[in-house]
């Protein structure tokens, strides 16, 4: 039988089990390869929208593990949502280009894209844009159309991340984070929390 330690972590608890090697066994990873998707806007927006959920499951990851003292975890997961905001924004500026995406208004600290049946939120905005603000009435959930299946994570990285970067080809609204002071067992802790932290994404299916 393993043995069963107890440990503490800056007040926190849990349980660690330790294994003998013999009582192991070797694990190989599977590794998914991806499929090369075609450029189109219909993948683009599928693949817009995976990354889209990957990042808001990344930035829930990261806030659970920044309330539990582990940040070195809650860095890796920032660090991976981060990356899929980039890819989403590269999505919509390719789409945008081209017509597919248009900025329809502003809602905060954020620009809503629409087209082809999808709405999603972003910090860019075309240059010299003056956008109407949708205010606190709009239900806060970006949306997919009906029936649309979210593609594989792994195509979906892999197709927006071939796609020519034009992002630069857009301004970006300012003062896109902002600070949330909270008070820890007697200390201050400062943690930053996306603007999009109530951009809930329920599809609307």
């Amino acid at each position: 039988m393993p043995k069963i330690e107890t440990w503490h972590n800056h007040g926190s608890k849990g349980t660690r089990y330790l294994w003998r090697l013999d009582q192991t066994i070797e694990t190989k990873s599977r590794v998914l390869a991806a499929v090369h998707l075609e450029q189109t806007p219909d993948n683009i927006l599928l693949a817009i929208w995976s990354v889209n959920r990957a990042a808001k499951r990344r930035r829930d990851a990261a806030e659970s593990f920044y309330e539990k003292d582990l940040h070195g975890f809650a860095g890796a997961h920032k660090k991976a949502k981060d990356r899929y905001y980039r890819l989403k924004d590269i999505g919509i500026a390719w789409l945008a280009h081209d017509g597919h995406l248009a900025a329809a208004y502003r809602h905060g600290q954020l620009v809503v894209w629409v087209g082809g049946g999808y709405s999603f939120h972003s910090t860019l905005i075309p240059h010299g844009a003056e956008l109407a603000e949708a205010g606190d009435n709009l239900v806060r959930m970006e949306a997919k159309p009906a029936g649309s299946k979210e593609l594989r994570l792994v195509d979906a990285e892999n197709l927006l991340g071939s796609l020519v970067s034009v992002v630069t080809n857009y301004a970006r609204i300012t003062t896109p984070w902002v600070r949330l002071k909270r008070e820890r067992r007697g200390r201050s802790y400062d943690g930053d929390i996306a603007v999009d932290r109530w951009d809930e994404d329920e599809a609307v299916d």
